[in-house]
């Protein structure tokens, strides 16, 4: 979102980046392949209004319940959301597991020629501060994860610079942080900065419930000993219906000041937020 960037502006600083598709829930799709792209991410913002239309029309197509009581009235006033900041991402090297069976070594896809494409101007003046409070102490946070949100991705760089984000299979706390048990097929390296994320949501993705944790791992096999230095601030809208509503327009109170300030940044008018024509009565 325009209104929280911090993605972008990381992006623009280093583009080595990464994706991990491991997750089916919601897909429909029997047996999927877990998928890791590793890549060159490039910040899209050179047109705010085509950003904005595109999202909306790609979050009601993804998620037509979640956005089933969306009005054009009701969209117009979630600027603060709607409004999208691109990364583009060019894959350089994809691993894949066949049907995530993970206890095998990956197939890999290598790009033999690469042309990194620049991201668009970036915007002047100052980044906005950190939207949200910093969580406190992490320990009672990570029981909670370790409890309530299923088993976390952990996130380290390889040798190259490069994000290797794998699923675990089992998870202990400890007075650190966490072990971690990796699949056979990790491609995980043995020592690094690290970046623990859980992540859960509803079939539908009406709720998602998120938190993260950073520090340095270090393994031996497919043991990962994570020491946790600090937790991250999230996204999440918890628990579906009426509460994760809330949790959703509680975060537009505060973000919905930015939108004209970061516009501006950019040397653009706010977009118009609007459905696509097809759903407009």
């Amino acid at each position: 979102g325009i209104t929280y960037p911090a993605k972008a502006d990381r992006v623009r600083h280093q583009p080595k980046v990464s994706l991990l598709f491991s997750e089916p829930k919601g897909s429909g799709v029997a047996q999927p392949p877990t998928i890791l792209v590793l890549g060159h991410g490039s910040v899209r913002s050179a047109d705010l209004q085509a950003n904005t239309d595109r999202f909306i029309r790609g979050s009601i197509a993804k998620n037509p319940e979640a956005n089933r009581s969306m009005t054009p009235r009701l969209v117009a006033r979630l600027g603060w959301y709607f409004v999208r900041l691109y990364v583009r991402v060019t894959p350089l090297d994809i691993y894949w597991w066949p049907a995530g069976q993970l206890d095998a070594p990956p197939q890999h896809w290598h790009a033999d020629a690469f042309t990194p494409p620049p991201s668009d101007p970036a915007p002047t003046g100052q980044s906005p501060a950190p939207w949200s409070a910093q969580p406190g102490d992490w320990h009672r946070h990570a029981t909670y994860a370790a409890r309530h949100l299923g088993l976390p991705v952990v996130t380290s760089l390889n040798e190259h610079g490069y994000p290797i984000a794998t699923r675990a299979v089992a998870l202990r706390q400890t007075p650190e942080g966490f072990t971690i048990e990796l699949p056979k097929g990790a491609l995980a390296p043995p020592t690094s900065q690290a970046c623990l994320t859980f992540h859960i949501h509803s079939e539908t993705f009406e709720s998602q419930e998120n938190m993260t944790f950073v520090g340095m791992a270090t393994a031996e096999g497919q043991t990962m000993q994570f020491r946790v230095a600090r937790r991250l601030g999230n996204w999440s809208l918890r628990g579906g219906g009426l509460r994760a509503a809330w949790d959703f327009l509680s975060k537009g109170r505060i973000l919905r000041k930015r939108l004209a300030q970061e516009a501006a940044r950019y040397g653009q008018a706010v977009p118009v937020v609007r459905l696509p024509p097809a759903r407009t009565p």
